[in-house]
C-alpha cells in the first residue's frame, strides 16, 4: 500500500501540472486574422524558378483565396499576405534545400499608445507593422521531385493558413 502511494503522488501532481499549463498553450496568432476579408499578396520565389513558377503560384493563391471569399486588393497596401518560396542548391550533395513561408503583415496599435489616446478626440497616427502569422517549412529535395515538394508545402501552407482564418471567421464558413 505505501508503494501504491509513492506511485499515485507524482502521477497526480504531473497530472495536475499538465491540465494547468495546456489550456495556456494556444497559438500566438489566434484571432489575429478576424474581419480581414481583403488582402494584398505578393509572392515570392528565389534560386527555384526552374521548378516552380511565380506566376502559377499567384495564380494558386489567389483562386484559394477566392475559393474562400478573400478578395485580392492590389491597390491597398496592407493587410499582406506574403507567399515565400526561396531555395539554394547544396554543393556537398545533389538537390535543393528550400523554405517556404506564409506571412501576413497588418498594422497594429500598441496598448501603450491605445491607452495613451483613448480620451482624445483624435485617432492616434502611432501604428506599427507587424507579421501577424507565419508559417514556415523548411524542406531537401533532388532535383526531379522538387516541384512536387515545393507544391506540396505550398498547399499544406494555404490549407493552415485558411483553417485559422476560419477559426477566428466563424461565420464566413459557408
Amino acid at each position: 500500500m505505501i508503494q501504491a502511494r509513492n506511485t499515485t503522488a507524482p502521477f497526480i501532481i504531473v497530472s495536475i501540472l499538465f491540465l494547468t499549463i495546456s489550456p495556456g498553450q494556444t497559438r500566438w496568432h489566434e484571432s489575429n486574422l478576424k474581419g480581414l476579408d481583403q488582402l494584398k499578396v505578393e509572392i515570392i520565389v528565389d534560386g527555384l524558378e526552374n521548378a516552380i513558377s511565380p506566376t502559377w503560384v499567384e495564380s494558386y493563391v489567389v483562386a484559394k483565396l477566392d475559393q474562400y471569399k478573400i478578395w485580392v486588393e492590389e491597390d491597398q497596401p496592407y493587410p499582406l499576405l506574403r507567399v515565400s518560396i526561396v531555395g539554394r542548391p547544396l554543393e556537398e550533395v545533389p538537390g535543393f534545400y528550400y523554405t517556404v513561408e506564409v506571412s501576413l503583415f497588418n498594422y497594429i496599435l500598441t496598448m501603450d499608445n491605445y491607452i495613451e489616446n483613448f480620451n482624445d478626440n483624435e485617432m492616434t497616427k502611432d501604428f506599427s507593422l507587424a507579421k501577424i502569422y507565419e508559417h514556415q517549412s523548411i524542406g531537401y529535395s533532388i532535383d526531379r521531385e522538387l516541384k512536387t515538394h515545393l507544391e506540396s508545402a505550398l498547399f499544406d501552407h494555404m490549407d493552415l493558413f485558411l483553417d485559422q482564418w476560419f477559426q477566428d471567421n466563424p461565420r464566413r464558413r459557408f
